[in-house]
């Protein structure tokens, strides 16, 4: 999926506290997250535009990826932030980003 559209859609229908609400605590609920899912249940958004595989343009007023810098996420892990798909051949990109 696309991270951008995600988060967008989950923004738009207020889904967030909904979904930390029921992802911590007690008797939460187990969410699993791939990729876009993944992305959105950390710290930021911004790994979502290191690689540029996700568009951010299919979101209006929100066309390119600078506007996405700094975009708080979910943060359902510990102020950590997630970036699918690691390969070695991220490791530099990684490592300039932290």
């Amino acid at each position: 999926g696309n991270t951008f559209w995600l988060y967008h859609c989950i923004e738009k229908g207020g889904w967030q506290e909904l979904l930390c609400k029921l992802t911590t605590g007690r008797e939460a609920a187990v969410y699993c997250g791939n990729s876009a899912g993944a992305i959105i249940v950390g710290a930021h958004l911004e790994t979502g535009c290191w690689k540029g595989w996700d568009n951010p343009a299919v979101v209006p007023g929100r066309e390119v990826y600078a506007d996405w810098e700094g975009t708080e996420a979910l943060n359902l892990i510990g102020g950590r932030s997630v970036f699918p798909h690691m390969r070695d051949e991220y490791d530099g990109l990684v490592k300039q980003k932290r």
